[in-house]
């Protein structure tokens, strides 16, 4: 079942902020979701590859298994 969303704090380049996403339980044991994160918030810069800038606010999925 779709959680109607979490709020953890993330430390990231020495920042500690609050963030908020979703989860999903798939399996008796294996579940995954997906947060946000605003770049500058955290104090990093958009990294770039000839030219081309990731977009300020990024989005972080993930997938756990417990064995």
């Amino acid at each position: 079942a779709q959680s109607p969303g979490y709020i953890q704090k993330v430390n990231l380049h020495g920042e500690k902020k609050p963030i908020s996403g979703t989860y999903q339980v798939t399996d008796k044991n294996q579940f995954s979701g997906e947060f946000k994160i605003d770049l500058p918030d955290f104090g990093v810069k958009r990294p770039s590859f000839m030219g081309v800038k990731v977009v300020d606010k990024v989005t972080i999925e993930f997938k756990f298994r417990a064995d």
